[in-house]
């Protein structure tokens, strides 16, 4: 079929048209192209929040310790002569008391020769006794519990002197119930020295101390001072060389003899089951006590220093 050139025109009309057209129409741009895309997801990011230190409470002031005394020669049972206690920056008098003011029955005029070291208790009562057998208990009339500064005069609140009897070196040993212990001896000869362990407690009324019970110790000087175990047990040493363990009643627990002659306080271990006791032999002695199965107390062991004998042991 021919066709006609009006038709051959219109179909090479329509398409030179649709190129054209095609190129008429605008080219996607890129900026749209990037705002169809999706953007990915962000986890969302915790954002850490500082801690606040909270605000520190104002501490409490301590109390001050409490008051620990000096309960027997060299501090403790072991006579570590440590004291929590702090001393002065410069030492001064803060009290006195003349032991030359008293007289006992008219026959004894105390000295002040005073050759042992004072107890001291927990209330700040003070126990000391001169060579001539006097005991004193002595009390500041104006301490304070805050514990005063100024310098006063000691009182006397007791005392006691045992008939016919002298105190040598010897310090007191204060029990927690407030018996005071001391060993005392009668003066006379060598043959005819007699010694005996004193328990003793604040009168009820006046000045003279009651006297619990009284402990024979035997022959001999008495110049050792008392230890207390924790169990309240007094270990005490006799001139002649026995070391004796009496219960806090006045009964004999145990005894064993060491070396010829004691005068130095015995020493306990930390756990009670050793005695320590210095001879003048030069011999440092050490006892066991007696076990539970009620064997007896013995000598351990000994070793010699003979360069310095009768020194009191110390534990560490």
């Amino acid at each position: 079929m021919r066709l006609s050139r009006r038709a051959v025109l219109g179909q090479f009309a329509t398409l030179a048209v649709l190129p054209l057209l095609a190129a008429c129409e605008p080219e996607p741009s890129p900026t749209a192209a990037l705002l169809l895309t999706p953007l990915p997801t962000q986890e969302p990011t915790a954002t850490a929040v500082p801690t606040l230190a909270p605000t520190p409470e104002p501490l409490p002031t301590p109390a001050p310790p409490p008051p620990v005394g000096r309960p027997m020669y060299q501090m403790d049972a072991q006579h570590t002569g440590r004291t929590p206690n702090r001393g002065p920056r410069e030492p001064r008098l803060l009290r006195s008391f003349d032991t030359g003011n008293f007289q006992v029955q008219g026959k004894v005029q105390p000295e002040p020769d005073i050759q042992s070291s004072a107890a001291v208790g927990a209330d700040g009562m003070i126990y000391l006794a001169n060579q001539e057998g006097i005991l004193f208990a002595l009390r500041d009339p104006h301490s304070s519990p805050g514990g005063g500064r100024e310098r006063s005069t000691l009182e006397l609140a007791w005392r006691c002197h045992p008939p016919d009897s002298s105190s040598w070196h010897a310090t007191p040993a204060l029990a927690p119930d407030g018996t005071v212990y001391l060993g005392f001896s009668r003066p006379g000869s060598r043959a005819d020295l007699e010694a005996t362990l004193y328990a003793l407690r604040p009168p009820s009324s006046g000045l003279e101390a009651e006297v619990a019970w009284a402990f024979n110790l035997g022959p001999g000087r008495q110049t050792s001072s008392p230890t207390l175990g924790p169990d309240g047990t007094v270990y005490v040493v006799s001139g002649t060389g026995w070391l004796f363990a009496i219960s806090p009643d006045g009964h004999e627990r145990w005894s064993v003899q060491t070396g010829p002659s004691l005068k130095a306080a015995p020493a306990l271990s930390p756990d009670g089951q050793t005695v320590y006791v210095s001879s003048m032999d030069g011999n440092l002695y050490a006892v066991a006590a007696p076990s539970a199965d009620g064997g007896a107390a013995l000598v351990r062991w000994k070793f010699a220093f003979a360069d310095f004998p009768g020194r009191t042991p110390l534990m560490k």
